[in-house]
């Protein structure tokens, strides 16, 4: 790709957000000093990372939180207004809101598989970590849905499983383990921009509502 060495400039600089923004001013300076030095938007990249590790570290995290959320994050046409529009996109079906939490769940539970499931997991961490190097966008991490939608079928079939089996700690553990990562990935965030766009605390109920838990309209 022509475009890679200043794609990762653009989503690794000081200005960057891990969503596509960055800072137009510096974007120029930078390029002035490109022109000045003749280094490269790779070094440039580089530098940052060695002169500001720990800022460089935060971004990447950020990225790395906004890869795991339920979020559609767009940078083009937004999702969620075509959701609003179209009665088919507004049942209830599976998303990454769910997809996420049920997926990390089965990543754990099939580590005494992970030779078998090698290459399930080679795929869920390599296309994690190609996005989080750029941009966390909803686009980019599509490739990995039908992965994970195999270790979350997994987590449905464990508990299914222990319950079969009126183990009923086990299959508690699991499924408090899916609602625990789904609380913490998905509602701070869904509770912010429901405050945001209606100027009031996320009602309760809204938070079960895993197939628009994020109100943007």
């Amino acid at each position: 790709n022509g475009n890679g060495d200043i794609m990762l400039w653009l989503s690794n600089n000081p200005t960057a957000d891990g969503k596509g923004g960055f800072s137009q001013r510096l974007k120029q300076e930078t390029l002035e000093r490109i022109k000045r030095t003749g280094s490269s938007y790779s070094q440039e990249v580089w530098n940052y990372v060695r002169t500001q590790p720990l800022d460089f570290l935060k971004l990447e995290f950020q990225k790395l939180k906004l890869f795991w959320r339920g979020y559609e994050l767009a940078n083009l046409l937004q999702y969620y207004i075509f959701k609003h529009l179209s009665k088919l996109l507004g049942l209830p079906w599976m998303n990454f809101v769910l997809l996420a939490p049920l997926g990390i769940v089965g990543l754990v539970l099939a580590l005494k598989q992970w030779r078998t499931a090698f290459i399930l997991y080679s795929y869920v961490f390599i296309q994690m970590a190609t996005t989080v190097i750029f941009h966390a966008l909803a686009r980019y991490r599509i490739p990995v849905v039908p992965i994970l939608s195999v270790f979350a079928a997994y987590t449905l079939w464990h508990i299914g499983k222990t319950i079969q089996a009126k183990q009923w700690w086990k299959a508690g553990l699991v499924a408090g383990a899916v609602v625990t990562l789904y609380l913490i990935i998905n509602v701070p965030h869904a509770a912010h921009l429901y405050q945001q766009h209606y100027g009031e605390p996320l009602p309760l109920l809204n938070i079960l509502r895993y197939w628009d838990l994020f109100h943007t309209w």
